[in-house]
């Protein structure tokens, strides 16, 4: 079975959206480097962090603690959390950020997420806080995993 870092890079992300580069995982805690990768969707070129660049590398983070924290304790089979991943079951339903300054595209940026708590049951929900660069953004997430596939909320939009 493929590693969380090649599974993400070879399955999921296009080229050139894989933004984690190391982890270190330190029980419910990671700390991990990354290089962000901000999609090109204005006609300038931007020097900072956007929250789309965020998300990326938010979602990469998740994904990459919670299949350790899983296969550690025992809680679900990495494979079938992976399913759960490429059926649109893993949904993040909340998200809090803030920017208290501005984060400069540089190769190497540092960053650490931490589960605060882990339920398991019909529906498993995991809340999870972040902080990258030194506290320049912070933040929490709450994640579920849905009882059956769950259409993208603009799905209609894309199909058009």
């Amino acid at each position: 079975m493929k590693s969380t870092f090649e599974y993400l890079e070879q399955e999921i992300y296009l080229p050139g959206f894989m933004t984690l580069t190391s982890a270190d995982y330190d029980g419910l805690t990671m700390n991990f480097s990354f290089h962000p990768a901000e999609p090109d969707v204005t006609r300038f070129d931007l020097t900072y962090l956007t929250p789309r660049g965020l998300h990326i590398t938010l979602s990469q983070a998740g994904i990459c603690l919670v299949e350790r924290i899983a296969e550690e304790e025992g809680l679900i089979d990495v494979r079938d959390l992976r399913d759960y991943t490429e059926t649109g079951r893993l949904k993040i339903t909340e998200l809090h950020q803030r920017f208290r300054r501005e984060t400069p595209l540089k190769d190497s940026l540092q960053g650490r997420m931490s589960i605060d708590r882990l339920r398991v049951g019909k529906t498993p929900l995991i809340r999870m806080s972040f902080d990258f660069e030194n506290s320049s953004i912070k933040g929490e997430l709450t994640g579920v995993i849905a009882s059956g596939p769950v259409q993208q909320t603009n799905y209609d939009l894309l199909r058009n």
